[in-house]
């Protein structure tokens, strides 16, 4: 390959990932946006590799304890994928399906999940400090004891989601949907729960100082002393 040609390469493959490859003519890999590529040289071949290379190979290694600190899967279908202690730091998982995935354990820190789909996800122990959740469908999923410092849960589903003994500090619920959740002995130390749902949510032995509740909705909540409140004496509670 001459050097304009190796610039062009260099530059598409920048541009457009391994997904993105609209079909494969003749051993040449035709791109959106028009010109070719010859496979070999954008997916890697034998022992030289291409192009894209180990990262992009990297990023294809969905298995337990694997490494795919940013890497780009949003949209990816992982639905009951084995991500166990899965390093993730970085990775953009927007739109991605992971129902029922297991992320026992995985590091999430600073992820971005917004609109993902992480119904009856298993993330147990799992770091999401800083981690983006915003329209996420977290419906059923487990947190317990995971790390959520200052994550992203705007306008996400987390109805019934057991977030027991988790440390969320200073996360975001405005507007969410935590109808059922359980955040039993949950560290919730300046959570922003503004206009939230929070009807039959359980707060028995949480740590709630700080935390905004204007406007939520916490009809039949369970407070932390183990009392029932109604939407007249709980609701807009601060603490």
């Amino acid at each position: 390959m001459n050097d304009s040609t190796s610039d062009e390469a260099d530059a598409t493959v920048s541009t457009y990932t391994r997904r993105q490859l609209l079909s494969v003519i003749g051993g040449t890999a035709v791109v959106a946006g028009g010109g070719g590529l010859e496979l070999g040289s954008v997916l890697g071949s034998g022992s030289s590799g291409g192009l894209i290379g180990t990262a992009s190979s990297r990023c294809e290694d969905i298995e337990r304890g694997a490494t795919l600190a940013e890497c780009n899967l949003s949209g990816e279908d992982l639905r009951r994928a084995n991500l166990t202690e899965a390093l993730l730091m970085y990775a953009d998982l927007s739109e991605a399906n992971l129902g029922s995935a297991n992320l026992y354990g995985a590091n999430l820190l600073l992820a971005d999940l917004s609109e993902a789909n992480l119904r009856g996800t298993d993330l147990t122990e799992a770091t999401l400090d800083d981690a983006n959740f915003q329209g996420a469908n977290l419906a059923v999923a487990t947190f317990l004891q995971a790390h959520a410092h200052g994550a992203d849960f705007r306008g996400a589903n987390l109805g019934d989601a057991q977030l027991f003994e988790a440390e969320l500090t200073d996360s975001d619920f405005r507007g969410a949907d935590l109808s059922g959740a359980n955040f039993r002995r949950a560290g919730l130390q300046g959570a922003n729960f503004r206009r939230a749902g929070l009807q039959g949510a359980n707060f028995r032995g949480a740590s709630l100082q700080g935390v905004n509740f204007e406007g939520a909705d916490l009809g039949g909540a369970t407070w932390t002393d183990g009392s029932r409140c109604t939407t007249e004496d709980c609701d807009g509670r601060a603490y």
